[in-house]
């Protein structure tokens, strides 16, 4: 009898513990949109590329950046691996570590012919 008991209350207390989880990282992604829409777009970012649309699901924790980048970057783009944006979302700013998010940068040049597509899972963040 107790160890049903135990397997009851050990099976809640995992139940619990994934929905608060859940929850917590819908809302610090619910902030995160609010955040990044606030922000008039084009928004040049830190790798030389310019924002030009975002689209970000807190349903699903997805969040895709689309990205022109100048011709005198495109060299740069190529020699930033995955490595880089996985220090990026994972360490630096922590979102797919902690909170389990998904992001792409979608890249192209400023003709607005594709490039590539640099996507971090958490996964990824081990």
């Amino acid at each position: 009898m107790r160890k049903i008991f135990v397997l009851i209350l050990t099976t809640f207390w995992i139940t619990n513990s994934h929905a608060f989880v859940k929850e917590e990282a819908e809302a610090f992604c619910s902030s995160y949109k609010k955040g990044v829409e606030s922000q008039p777009l084009p928004v040049k970012a830190a790798d030389g590329s310019i924002v030009f649309k975002y689209d970000i699901s807190c349903s699903t924790l997805i969040a895709k950046h689309y990205r022109e980048i100048p011709n005198q970057y495109i060299s740069a783009l190529k020699t930033n691996t995955k490595a880089n944006s996985i220090h990026f979302y994972c360490d630096a700013m922590g979102s797919s570590r902690h909170y389990g998010m998904t992001f792409s940068d979608i890249y192209y040049d400023m003709n607005m012919k594709y490039l590539t597509t640099i996507t971090v899972t958490p996964n990824d963040c081990k």
